[in-house]
């Protein structure tokens, strides 16, 4: 169930999580989307949503402004070509990495921390880097992320 519903949190359109100005248009948005219950079916639907290809997102964003915003950061996985376009030579370390090595890398870092307050700070940075990471390390790891963030919630509620 918990990986079901980060699935669908993971495929959901983006701009609707990022750029909808109101409740009312939210929820507009999410009309559509339906809720699982099963594992195999939330696969099933989120592979066959990703054969129907959206045209991509335009941003005026350039330099800086896009490195700091998570919807569109790719960290080092962009292409020297898009550095140039985007004016990001110089801004992002010259190696490029492909998502696959920037999540093994990711995850190596994150099972080094022993302490479960500073992996969820881990993590928490990472979502506000670079969401497609965040989530792509979510889903591949969901049992070990999974007890991490019941653990936050522990953490975060007060002794009584």
């Amino acid at each position: 169930m918990l990986r079901a519903a980060v699935i669908k949190r993971a495929f959901m359109p983006r701009f609707a999580r990022h750029h909808a100005s109101s409740s009312s248009e939210f929820a507009d948005l999410t009309t559509n989307l339906t809720y699982v219950n099963d594992e195999e079916e939330a696969y099933t639907r989120a592979s066959t949503n990703m054969k129907k290809f959206l045209p991509p997102l335009r941003t005026g964003k350039k330099g800086i402004d896009l490195i700091h915003d998570p919807l569109f950061n790719k960290g080092t996985g962009y292409k020297h070509a898009e550095r140039d376009r985007l004016g990001l030579r110089g801004l992002v370390p010259p190696r490029r990495l492909n998502m696959k090595l920037q999540l093994e890398k990711l995850y190596s870092l994150y099972q080094e921390e022993e302490n479960p307050l500073r992996k969820n700070i881990f993590l928490s940075e990472l979502q506000n880097r670079n969401e497609t990471l965040f989530f792509r390390l979510l889903i591949d790891y969901i049992e070990e992320m999974g007890t991490s963030t019941s653990r936050r919630a522990r953490i975060c509620i007060p002794p009584t």
